[in-house]
């Protein structure tokens, strides 16, 4: 809780997101990573949004572009792209000052600047004058339950007198005035709040004059609104910027919790940073309705990449479910492509797609139990239902694998490709157990379990082959038997539009075949086989597909980029780089020199983000970009948290049994995660590594009685802390270690700690 706005201004300078410039030097806080030497750059930003609008800011406060969202109709786009948003756009903005008579400029780069996120959240400018400091803050407020949303943006001066003498001047407002032309259109309107008093300034402007006395300071804030919504600005005004301000620092600290990793801070503040990324890419219209996403929070794009979408929400489903819950629905009404002139549509254009709706209501249900949403609304299931018939109508005999297309703009490889199939599975798995538990239907959960069950059988029976570290799964399978297994005829894609991407597979044409022993960087559904509940995170098959897909034994992998190609557009293309993270099984593989977190962090640019394709093609390490054709990576963003949440830091919890999973594995640090939201659930959990010691707790923050299964990885033998506790021991084993696991009832507000000596 703030109890000023000075609090917020003067909160500690991020370690990590921060930027610094003095006389045209630059300065960066993540000294590990390959942007640092990248600036200046215009396509850098801080990136701030609300859902309803979304801003961008440059390492000077300036607001880039401010984006009010509008709506989102359907078209026939590219292949990943059938549904399109509107929204205004508006800027650059910024303010202006005066100092005893002498002008001012915030925007230049005259001044010394430090640019950050404070409290990893909003973007902060400040500025060093000799009389004062300017502090530029920005955020889009939103409410700490999330139901109220203005469609404003506060952006405000902070001004602070530094001398032994009192200090006279004026705070000039961003001009929102279209003077120069009668006939524009401005897309955003600005005014100032909690100021008494404006004066002329200048034949047309106005501006605030201050009066600031020895060690004083003032706020200076204005609301920037979609033009014409008035009632914005009177919601902001009615409770004021300081009560919105931390409104929306609970908001985030709601969904977020405090996570802190003593012996690795920058892999914690990635992975808040990797969420805000995933959810701020996620619009909303005025009403509140979704209304689409970007592919990351920057650039604001009209067209909506339908698995971006996806995959940005993907970790909301236990951080913030009421918003996936949201997203679910409007993939229920545009997740497959209607037919069109370009493409045929329906189901079998993109079966991963198809699906997204029944994947988010499972997951949803998963981490809710949210009987009464759906008993309520018994169309949501019926559609699900719908789906699933399309897809069952696309079999092909008697094998239980399903044919597609594509993936989003990539194909989906082979006659039968291994992810969407793998999201087959977990709809018809997921779907079982729903309408059983939900609805009471036997007769539903014994036929969609019955299918789930074949589907994976097919799947280890025909996608998994002998690689050189040993049994793996195939990007896709070009027939059921072993001699056309790995490969699959061209001449399958020489039809309209689709040969087309083929050019993005250079590396896996050989003659009139594509070579399916390989991994598309584009492919993330493998990848997240661990999160889905198809396979843990151990299994020596996931083991061993992770260790290929980032070695030269990948066709599609590069060694200057140290990620996976995606033929002439791009050196690497960064889920590939999420798919890497996926092999982390040690200490070593997470933060060594070539660690796949270690990457992670050299490819964090300085406000916390991936960009989608970090290299141009035939690039030395290192040596990135931005916006290279694409923009940020909220598709990686997502895949990331979710893996990091679940396989890392070892948390899960499943809502209809009551039953939370704790298994640290955090090979990088310890870890404490307070307030930690899981679903429907909220705990505390701690994991701490000394020499000879390792312990472990939760921390129950719920009000009924829950069934806690801790595993830790440890030789030696385990006890409760708690002599009050009694439990038995199982031993088992995590990726060749040995382990221990304990069955036990977690109590509300109760805390359960296991330790163990190492021998």
């Amino acid at each position: 809780m703030m109890t000023t706005i000075k609090d917020m201004v003067h909160a500690p300078v991020n370690p990590f997101f921060s930027v610094a410039v003095k006389d045209g030097k630059y300065e960066c806080g993540n000294r590990e990573s390959y942007y640092a030497k990248k600036l200046p750059d215009e396509t850098f930003s801080y990136d701030i949004s609300n859902n309803k609008v979304l801003a961008n800011t440059d390492e000077f406060g300036t607001l880039k572009t401010v984006t009010f969202y509008r709506g989102c109709y359907t078209c026939d786009d590219i292949p990943g792209v059938w549904v399109s948003k509107d929204f205004g756009q508006a800027g650059p903005f910024c303010f202006g000052m005066t100092i005893e008579g002498e002008a001012v400029s915030l925007c230049s780069g005259s001044l010394p600047c430090q640019s950050d996120l404070a409290e990893n959240l909003f973007p902060r400018a400040v500025f060093t004058h000799p009389s004062l400091t300017a502090t530029v803050l920005a955020y889009a407020p939103v409410s700490a339950d999330g139901k109220t949303r203005p469609r404003a943006l506060i952006y405000g001066l902070y001004l602070e007198n530094t001398t032994e003498g009192d200090v006279s001047g004026t705070v000039i407002p961003p001009e929102f005035s279209p003077d120069s032309d009668y006939f524009t259109i401005p897309d955003a309107s600005g005014k100032m709040v909690e100021c008494e008093t404006m004066v002329e300034c200048g034949k047309k402007a106005k501006c605030v004059p201050f009066h600031l006395k020895k060690g004083c300071g003032q706020w200076f804030p204005m609301v920037i609104y979609a033009p014409g919504e008035t009632d914005a600005v009177k919601v902001i005004e009615a409770a004021g910027t300081l009560h919105w301000l931390n409104e929306t620092l609970a908001y985030f600290r709601g969904m977020l919790g405090n996570l802190t990793m003593d012996a690795d801070p920058l892999t914690a503040a990635i992975f808040e940073r990797a969420v805000y990324q995933g959810i701020s890419a996620v619009g909303m219209d005025r009403d509140g309705e979704i209304c689409g996403s970007n592919w990351g929070t920057f650039p604001a794009t009209r067209q909506i990449w339908m698995k971006d979408m996806y995959y940005s929400c993907l970790p909301l489903s236990m951080l913030n479910p009421d918003f996936f819950r949201q997203a679910c629905l409007w993939f229920l009404e545009y997740g497959i492509r209607p037919e069109g002139s370009k493409y045929q549509g329906g189901v079998a254009h993109s079966l991963s797609n198809s699906l997204t709706a029944v994947l988010m209501g499972v997951l949803y249900y998963e981490a809710t139990a949210d009987r009464e949403f759906f008993l309520t609304h018994r169309e949501v299931a019926d559609a699900f239902e719908e789906i699933l018939e399309e897809v069952l109508a696309l079999k092909e005999g008697d094998v239980w694998l399903f044919p597609t297309v594509w993936i989003s703009d990539a194909l989906a490889l082979g006659k039968y490709h291994t992810g969407s199939n793998i999201c087959a599975w977990k709809a018809f798995d997921g779907m079982a157990r729903f309408m059983g538990e939900v609805f009471g239907d036997q007769e539903k959960q014994k036929k969609y379990g019955m299918i789930s069950r074949n589907i994976k059988e097919a799947i280890e029976t025909y996608m998994v082959t002998e690689g050189r570290f040993g049994p793996q799964y195939l990007e896709g399978i070009g027939g059921l038997t072993r001699d056309t297994q790995k490969n699959y005829p061209i001449s399958e894609y020489e039809k309209k539009y689709v040969d087309q991407a083929l050019t993005f597979y250079p590396d896996i044409i050989n003659g009139d075949t594509i070579n399916l022993m390989m991994h598309d960087g584009e492919e993330s559904d493998t990848t997240l086989i661990p999160f889905y509940g198809y396979k843990t995170y151990d299994d020596p098959v996931v083991r061993n597909y992770a260790r290929f897909s980032s070695s030269e034994e990948n066709p599609t992998y590069g060694t200057e980029c140290r990620g996976i190609k995606w033929g002439h557009e791009s050196g690497a293309t960064f889920p590939g780089y999420t798919t890497a993270f996926s092999g982390v099984v040690d200490e070593e593989t997470m933060n060594g020199e070539r660690g796949f977190m270690t990457e992670l962090k050299r490819l964090c640019d300085l406000d916390g983000s991936w960009w989608w394709w970090p290299y141009r093609c035939d690039t030395k390490t290192g040596d990135v970009v931005r916006l290279n054709c694409c923009g940020k990576c909220g598709w990686a963003a997502g895949v990331f948290a979710s893996l990091f949440m679940t396989q890392i830091l070892g948390v899960r919890y499943d809502a209809p049994s009551k039953t939370l999973n704790f298994k640290p594995f955090s090979p990088g640090s310890g870890f404490e995660w307070k307030h930690a939201r899981t679903g429907s659930g909220e705990f505390d959990f701690t994991y701490q590594k000394s020499e000879g010691r390792v312990t472990a707790s939760v921390t129950s923050r719920v009000d009924y009685e829950v069934n806690l299964v801790l595993t830790l990885v440890t030789e030696g033998l385990p006890e409760f802390t708690d002599r009050g506790i009694n439990a038995e021991f199982e031993e088992v084993e995590f990726l060749g270690k040995r382990a221990v696991r304990v069955h036990t009832v977690l109590k509300p507000d109760q805390r359960i700690e296991i330790a163990a000596e190492e021998r």
